[in-house]
């Protein structure tokens, strides 16, 4: 996955990345995973993330469900300087495969040997989740 927009929630201390994601079959509410973090021109480190089914507050009344719905990112106890737009972000290449909709098994193994796949996704949303 490459950032391309971030919100810093400080009460939750959070930082929400976008893109987000659609939901795959048998994704739980929440998931929690380590990850790699490849700023541009800075030093990679790997930090806690939380993959959330998340609601976006749509207003029209004719949007997919799948735009209503979405799985969003966000980095614990990590603040916006760390990870700036252009950011790279590596998972276990179980839950990349997930999140790509290829395995239908739920993420939350401890990783071994750090993290291995690119998360990526190009039909990204606008806008903040809303906290569901």
């Amino acid at each position: 996955m490459t950032v391309d927009r971030t919100w810093h929630l400080e009460k939750a201390n959070l930082l929400v990345l976008r893109p987000d994601f659609s939901v795959p079959d048998g994704f739980p509410t929440q998931c929690i995973e380590t990850v790699l973090v490849e700023p541009p021109g800075g030093v990679t480190f790997q930090v806690e993330a939380q993959f959330n089914l998340s609601h976006f507050n749509i207003r029209s009344p004719e949007p997919l469900l799948d735009l209503r719905w979405r799985i969003t990112v966000s980095l614990v106890h990590t603040s916006p300087d760390r990870v700036p737009v252009g950011s790279r972000l590596f998972a276990e290449a179980e839950l990349v495969a997930m999140l790509h909709g290829t395995k239908n098994a739920e993420p939350g193994a401890t990783p071994n040997g750090g993290p291995a796949a690119p998360v990526d996704n190009s039909s990204a949303t606008e806008g903040p989740p809303s906290v569901s």
